[in-house]
């Protein structure tokens, strides 16, 4: 597309014609011309020029000097024209926000707000909640959820919002003086949000061919830095990487070990700040394992978790 073209379509989603953009576009480039000059230059039809180019001057964007004969017509400060054409729209603005009812829901392009929220959300039904906040009275958590959570996050911050996170949505808050905003996003985030969680520890975070090889075109969701590793599985200094269907963990000089994520009887963290894993095998014994991650293991708890359950 070129730049002339781009513009015409920028004036046209200001209201202006065809033929109005392209002659105002030509004025503002030559400074000012009569009007066949202006239609010479515009590619707009003779026939049609002197009817754009008064349309022009009656709404202010282009001066007149009828003592000229031809008259000539005069390009304005394209800048100030514009900045005082759009101030008129200031007020009908600030009038239409007084009177829409923020209270109600509105839906367009996928996004469903509502702009005065004061209803309560079931914090069970997020893999993951984040919130901003300088002071704990401001918490958006304590004022609008209830129910065990496990995977809530603080992450301090200037400002008091939330970002809660499902399979298919993601739903945000955000103060905003005298009322909350509510927004929730319908779409397919959960893979999206992965992804974005690849950025939480700063050691060894790339995909290997190894872990590629091992996963045998699965999808990894997830990797983590182990630190060490005792139990059925040990080791230090090796990765944590989970598929949607399996588990893999490895360490320097040692097998890598892989267990389907339905196999995970229990997943939790100790006091330690370690993750303690146990497998189910199939003869009915089972494998217990604790390992040291360098990112908190509550994210690599709530994401099995999930895998297990949904």
């Amino acid at each position: 597309m070129s730049k002339q073209t781009e513009l015409v379509d920028k004036l046209k989603m200001l209201g202006f014609s065809e033929y109005a953009s392209r002659a105002y576009l030509a004025i503002v480039k030559l400074k000012e011309g009569t009007a066949p000059t202006i239609a010479d230059e515009s590619k707009v039809p003779k026939a049609k020029i002197y009817e754009v180019l008064d349309d022009l001057y009656k709404k202010g964007f282009v001066g007149k000097d009828e003592d000229s004969k031809p008259a000539v017509f005069i390009a304005h400060n394209p800048l100030q024209r514009f900045q005082q054409w759009m101030e008129q729209f200031t007020d009908l603005s600030e009038y239409l926000e007084s009177i829409f009812d923020t209270s109600g829901p509105t839906r367009e392009y996928g996004f469903y707000t509502v702009g005065n929220f004061s209803e309560k959300l079931d914090a069970r039904d997020y893999i993951y909640i984040f919130e901003q906040f300088d002071e704990p009275q401001d918490s958006l958590f304590s004022r609008f959820f209830e129910g065990k959570i496990t995977n809530y996050y603080n992450v301090g911050g200037p400002t008091s919002s939330l970002l809660a996170i499902t399979e298919k949505n993601m739903v945000i808050l955000l103060e905003k003086e005298s009322r909350v905003q509510f927004i929730a996003i319908e779409d397919l985030l959960f893979n999206k949000f992965i992804n974005m969680l690849f950025a939480l520890t700063p050691v060894n975070r790339a995909i290997t061919e190894e872990m590629e090889s091992t996963a045998r075109g699965e999808k990894i969701l997830y990797i983590d830095s182990i630190i060490s590793t005792t139990g059925a599985i040990t080791g230090q200094d090796g990765n944590i990487w989970v598929t949607e269907e399996r588990l893999f963990i490895r360490t320097p000089g040692k097998s890598v070990y892989a267990r389907p994520i339905s196999t995970v009887s229990a997943i939790q963290e100790f006091e330690d700040g370690s993750l303690n894993l146990v497998i189910s095998l199939r003869d009915g014994s089972m494998e217990e394992s604790q390992i040291f991650t360098y990112s908190d293991p509550a994210i690599i708890i709530n994401l099995i978790t999930f895998l297990r359950d949904k």
